[in-house]
């Protein structure tokens, strides 16, 4: 069976579902009904079925490659939005000057010999 082709006969679109395959036939029947055969009327009931069967695995397969171009495209702009906020903060980082080394804080001379205030009593007044 060769796929419908959608849009008054262009090659290669493939028609996806029953409603546009019955658009596609009412379109045909408009536009020429001397050129519209109807081999369907003629086929057996398993035949028929057979036939949509058929046609449900290609709309199936035809849904499935949409979905993983759509898939692929979703990735591609994830990647691309990644890329862009990484490059951001790079370029930010690039920017804005370092901030200046604070000196760390000194010891105090002495302190080792001041008691430890632990809550309200010293460690020595605990002893």
């Amino acid at each position: 069976m060769s796929p419908v082709c959608a849009r008054g006969g262009e090659p290669g679109v493939p028609v996806r579902t029953a409603k546009a395959e019955r658009r596609h036939q009412e379109r045909l029947r408009v536009q020429s009904p001397e050129l519209l055969a109807t081999p369907e009327k003629e086929l057996s009931p398993a035949e028929r079925r057979a036939l949509e069967a058929e046609k449900r695995a290609m709309w199936r397969a035809a849904r499935m490659k949409s979905l993983e171009q759509d898939a692929l495209k979703a990735q591609m702009v994830i990647a691309k939005s990644r890329e862009n906020k990484k490059r951001g903060t790079l370029e930010q980082l690039a920017e804005s000057p370092s901030p200046a080394p604070t000196p760390s804080p000194t010891p105090l001379e002495g302190a080792s010999s001041l008691p430890l205030d632990i809550g309200a009593l010293t460690l020595e007044e605990r002893l």
